[in-house]
């Protein structure tokens, strides 16, 4: 009897031995599928931002280390609008190496953002100046600083016989005195002992904007909002004034040098054509959301600095002898529908397109500027 016992007691303990000795296995086998499980996850996430910062990629361009970002050359549609960047990164067609070329800098307001490639303003130009090639290097988001470093990049390749720069007056200020914008890092100009200098001659891909833009990773909503600790660089309001107006010298002296004239177009917001209006419309809202503090919000208010923009673009051309072209005191009065000319608040619609090409080709004409 008490050898049964003995055996069963035996048995019993050689089983739970046994079975012990399966958990054991099948939680070192687990184990190991999680550190093979982490192990691959490494490595998808080391080649995801890898191929991200070697292509370096976001929706307003492609890095660039001189000028921040640039347009990528394809075509691409934004629901039914279609981009083309050609291989030079412009918003042209191939280069035609017979026809003379005029060149187009600006922002997203000479880049045609929302209006396709046939009803933008330059290929409206192009078919009522015949014999020119227009060059639209226009690129979303950029400032003064950068139409000047891009020109002076460019102009010698083309040799243009006409430069013209599209200054969207809402916004140019602010984003040229700026070292990051659309959570990108950029080159910013200030006035050094010596005139005009560059903050940085190259931007780097790994600046910390750049980090959170570029980073498949980083960029998630749980770590997006950690680029708010990415340190912030922009001119003091005193010395605003005086870098903007020794760009727009430099890009007309640049001009000058290889005996290009040079037409600056300054584009007004939708409020520019109705100020009157705009201001009684917006104070009456102001006062209704917030009737303590409806004048600090009219001051903080974009369309107060659109206005305030425009007034201080206009006395920097005043007497500086460079060719302007006033679009809101050329257009203003008259027939036009000026809601018609406006996609938003400051970009052209089509019609909008169609008239800034009229109103350019009028002044070039007028001022013999194809000589």
């Amino acid at each position: 009897m008490i050898s049964q016992i003995g055996t069963y007691m035996s048995k019993f303990l050689s089983a739970s031995l046994l079975m012990d000795a399966y958990r054991s296995f099948r939680q070192e086998v687990n184990f190991r599928k999680v550190i093979y499980f982490c192990a691959a996850l490494l490595v998808v996430g080391v080649f995801l931002e890898t191929y991200n910062f070697v292509r370096a990629v976001t929706p307003t361009g492609k890095f660039d280390s001189e000028l921040g970002w640039v347009n990528p050359p394809g075509r691409y549609y934004d629901k039914d609008i279609l981009y083309s960047i050609n291989e030079e990164g412009f918003r042209s067609k191939k280069i035609d190496q017979q026809k003379p070329k005029i060149i187009i800098l600006g922002d997203s307001i000479g880049f045609g953002l929302g209006v396709g490639d046939q009803n933008i303003f330059t290929a409206y130009l192009e078919r009522q100046i015949s014999g020119y090639q227009v060059l639209n290097l226009s690129v979303n988001g950029y400032g003064l600083g950068q139409y000047f470093l891009l020109l002076k990049r460019e102009i010698d390749k083309f040799e243009p016989r006409l430069v013209i720069v599209i200054i969207c007056t809402g916004n140019d200020i602010r984003n040229t005195t700026r070292a990051e914008d659309y959570g990108l890092s950029k080159p910013i100009f200030y006035v050094g002992k010596d005139g005009l200098e560059l903050s940085r001659k190259h931007v780097s891909r790994f600046s910390c904007h750049n980090i959170f833009s570029y980073s498949w990773f980083l960029k998630r909503k749980p770590f997006g909002w950690m680029n708010q600790y990415c340190s912030r660089y922009f001119l003091p309001v005193e010395k605003k004034k005086r870098v903007v107006y020794q760009l727009l010298r430099k890009i007309y002296d640049l001009g000058k040098s290889r005996g290009v004239e040079t037409l600056f177009v300054l584009s007004p917001s939708k409020s520019n054509f109705d100020e009157e209006r705009s201001i009684l419309e917006f104070i009456e809202n102001a006062k209704k959301k917030d009737p303590e503090n409806y004048v600090q919000a009219w001051l903080n208010s974009s369309e107060f600095h659109f206005k305030k923009n425009l007034s201080v673009f206009r006395k920097l051309f005043k007497d500086s002898g460079m060719a302007h072209l006033d679009l809101a005191k050329e257009l203003k009065g008259g027939s036009i529908d000026h809601n018609s000319l406006f996609l938003d608040h400051y970009h052209f619609s089509e019609i909008g397109h169609k008239l800034l090409a009229s109103e350019i080709k009028k002044i070039v004409l007028d001022l013999n500027m194809l000589k």
